[in-house]
């Protein structure tokens, strides 16, 4: 197969994930997530009190237990947010949609691999 089939079938591919429920829930939740103010305001201090414990913990400065009950109180709010919740679920499924495409073209590659090397292997018998 030319590499234009092969452009060919990778769009038909992604036209069938873009028909698919599982992109249109992921797009939908991916929305509903950016617009979030609540849930981007919770990530944005998560972040930045990690990268303050980080950055404690690279110059040997002890992190206060007031820090860690900060952090764990951002994370609990987030795993309590349905908005939060639902974009997770949601990439989690595309994520392994994602992955399973990838395990079948892996798949596919080998098949064609034996494919190809059994034809070899007989095209030496007929010599």
């Amino acid at each position: 197969m030319d590499e234009k089939k092969i452009s060919k079938a990778a769009v038909k591919l992604g036209e069938g994930i873009g028909k698919s429920k599982i992109w249109k829930d992921f797009r939908k939740a991916r929305e509903s997530f950016k617009n979030d103010q609540e849930v981007q305001e919770l990530l944005h201090a998560l972040r930045e009190k990690e990268k303050i414990q980080s950055e404690k913990l690279e110059h040997g400065v002890p992190i206060e237990v007031e820090e860690k009950h900060e952090i764990k109180e951002i994370e609990e709010k987030l795993s309590g947010n349905a908005i939060f919740l639902e974009f997770v679920a949601c990439e989690n499924r595309y994520l392994a949609l994602m992955a399973n495409i990838d395990r079948a073209i892996k798949e596919g590659a080998d098949t064609a691999e034996k494919g190809s090397k059994e034809e070899d292997d007989k095209g030496d018998d007929a010599r």
